[in-house]
């Protein structure tokens, strides 16, 4: 999965507003494209990208888990059937 891009040859001008590179699925699969205008045989132009897995975090189910359980043990005295 594209983050960001950190670069893109040549640089964009001051009076160009839309973005060169543009994020998309080609296939089903997640890639970028590199639009330039004026482009002559022998131009160079490069962009580079930050990527990352698709893989889900674990972390954020185990944070929530730990702060379940820590509301429940906190709280316990209020569901605890006795005297009211």
């Amino acid at each position: 999965m594209v983050e960001k891009i950190r670069e893109q040859l040549p640089r964009t001008k001051r009076k160009e507003f839309t973005p060169r590179v543009e994020l998309d699925r080609y296939d089903g699969r997640q890639g970028a494209l590199l639009q330039l205008a004026g482009v002559k045989q022998g131009d160079r132009t490069s962009m580079e990208l930050e990527v990352v897995g698709v893989r889900r975090s674990l972390g954020w189910l185990l944070v929530g888990l730990v702060l379940a359980i820590a509301y429940l043990v906190g709280f316990r005295d209020l569901v605890r059937p006795g005297d009211r």
